[in-house]
């Protein structure tokens, strides 16, 4: 009996030791594992740091491709026999005014390029006979005038098939050098750096369908073909300050290829915001000065009496060019936004001032429209306007219920003097809609609006759009 329990003490401590063993091996292996794991972490952060250098030195990224579109469903309401019928549909139309389409390269870490390119179908339509002459945003309307509308249909050689082709916009193609946060350089044409509308343009972006008038007239330029230097710096936690200045070709009837008078277009941006987690401000303004010039090229020949060239004339052959209209420009401007509580309210007005060295004949119409007799032959004169809007929302806090779409009612007022000499062109504009958002690349919109100009017995009473839009980024 004593050995056999002899026996069995021999036999647990070797299971014992067999079991120390054992766990003495477990342990050895998870400390190789967890060595292994250290390893292969180590080398997975290696190849990251040699992908972010070798980034760097291995040539552009592939280049990225977005945009958005959009589809509107509207009609104008006005009455019989109004002037307003020239060039607005009174019946109900479906209407795709952008196509927008972005193209984005990163070449380096401080390098990139962005091209905003907009399709159209214009100018198939387009109505000849009505078409916008003289500054930006005058129409020239004269009476009896014969109506003519474009069409660009045309027929394939080959299938025989027919279409009608379109058009193109460059919004902007600029290059960006950006060795700092508060130092960057801009090449090409860009937006001009003003307000919230023109830099925040896209349907998907902006609350309300259609853009104040205050863009729609241009009275600030859209964009300039120049250069830019920008930067931002934080003074503070969630506040920044935002500069840019400008340098460009100005306004011009060619400004994007060339300038025609050696004063260059100046501008000068600053802007003050603050970030934080409940409320957010800022408040900007951008000042503008430029020159304005268009000519008429004429070629002289000097010519012998038997109508060959004269050889012997100091310039046989010469040129005179002459400046048909000049006028320096000034504007200022300024924006303001505030948001708290899903409630936002943002402004902008605009102030701007043409003093005319070259003064350029006046349109018939817009002569009757000074108070003068058509007969009368009379010049652009020396001019200021100014606008301004305040545009209110509220995006409604029921998310959650609605599982992710929002909704946002909004309502915008405008006042816009386009002209101080011509005051039957100044009106106000109130918009009232709302803004569904379903997903964050679809956003659908009705809005109903009201037009009502300074001088409504002139130009037919007050105007109103009903407008339903859905717009789509990609």
């Amino acid at each position: 009996m004593d050995a056999l329990e002899q026996h069995l003490q021999a036999k647990d401590a070797e299971i014992t030791e067999l079991k120390q063993a054992m766990a003495d091996l477990q342990e050895q292996q998870h400390r190789h594992e967890e060595e292994q794991l250290e390893q292969l972490t180590e080398l997975d952060d290696l190849e990251m740091e040699l992908e972010l250098e070798s980034s760097d030195t291995q040539g552009p990224q592939p280049v990225a491709i977005h945009g958005f579109f959009d589809l509107s469903f509207y009609k104008f309401l006005f009455d019989e026999g109004s002037p307003y019928a020239l060039y607005a549909p009174r019946d109900w139309s479906f209407a795709m005014s952008n196509l927008n389409l972005y193209f984005s390269g990163q070449m380096s870490p401080s390098l990139s390029s962005l091209i905003e390119i907009k399709f159209n179908f214009l100018p198939h339509g387009v109505q000849e006979s009505l078409a916008s002459q003289g500054r930006i945003g005058e129409t020239v309307l004269d009476a009896g005038t014969e109506y003519l509308r474009q069409n660009t249909s045309v027929s394939d050689p080959h299938t025989t098939v027919r279409f009608n082709y379109g058009s193109i916009t460059i919004e902007r193609a600029h290059l960006t050098y950006k060795p700092f946060d508060w130092l960057k350089v801009l090449a090409g044409r860009f937006l001009t750096p003003y307000g919230i509308w023109n830099v925040d343009h896209g349907s998907t972006v902006i609350i309300p369908i259609r853009p104040p008038y205050m863009q729609v007239r241009e009275m600030v330029p859209l964009a300039q073909t120049g250069l830019q230097i920008f930067g931002r710096f934080f003074p503070m936690h969630e506040l920044f300050v935002e500069y840019a200045v400008t340098v460009s070709n100005g306004r011009g009837p060619i400004e994007e290829l060339v300038d025609l008078d050696e004063n260059k277009g100046l501008g000068l941006k600053l802007r003050l915001s603050y970030e934080g987690d409940v409320v957010e401000f800022a408040l900007g303004g951008y000042g503008y000065m430029g020159t304005y010039t268009d000519i008429k090229k004429t070629s002289i020949l000097e010519l012998n009496p038997d109508l060959t060239i004269n050889t012997d004339a100091e310039i046989p052959l010469a040129s005179k060019i002459d400046i048909t209209e000049s006028y320096d420009e000034y504007i200022v401007t300024g924006d303001f936004r505030l948001s708290l509580f899903g409630v936002s309210l943002q402004g902008e007005a605009v102030w701007q001032r043409m003093d005319v060295d070259q003064h350029a004949l006046m349109q018939p119409n817009y002569i009757v429209l000074s108070g003068a007799a058509a007969t009368e032959q009379l010049y652009s004169p020396s001019d200021w306007g100014w606008g301004v809007y305040g545009l209110l929302s509220w995006q409604l806090p029921l998310t959650k219920l609605l599982y992710g779409v929002r909704i946002t009612p909004y309502v915008l007022y405008e006042h816009n003097e386009y002209r101080n000499t011509l005051p039957s062109l100044n009106f106000d504009l109130v918009y009232a809609g709302l803004n569904i958002k379903p997903s964050p690349f679809v956003v659908l919109k009705v809005d109903y609006s009201w037009a009502i100009p300074q001088e409504s017995k002139l130009l037919g009473g007050t105007i109103n759009v009903i407008d339903v839009q859905m717009a789509v980024s990609f």
